[in-house]
């Protein structure tokens, strides 16, 4: 699937999503984006990552269906 998104549109967008910094606003700027621009997917990460991640992407996934990939900031996520 994103490779199909990525090989039939000249220009793609990742969303990348902080998950110590989401918000309610978050997903309402998510569906903006998935219905006015090319997304092909949304990465979920951040610097440091003190947050639930599991939860913040179940929830992302209940919103989208675009893939979400992990996006670890260092070594240790």
């Amino acid at each position: 699937m994103i490779f199909h998104k990525i090989f039939s549109h000249p220009k793609n967008i990742a969303i990348l999503i902080d998950p110590d910094k989401i918000s309610d606003s978050t997903f309402t700027l998510l569906s903006e984006c998935q219905d006015n621009l090319p997304v092909s997917s949304v990465f979920v990460g951040g610097s440091l990552v003190f947050s639930e991640i599991e939860k913040v992407t179940e929830k992302i996934k209940q919103k989208t269906d675009l893939p979400v990939i992990l996006f670890p900031g260092n070594l240790s996520q």
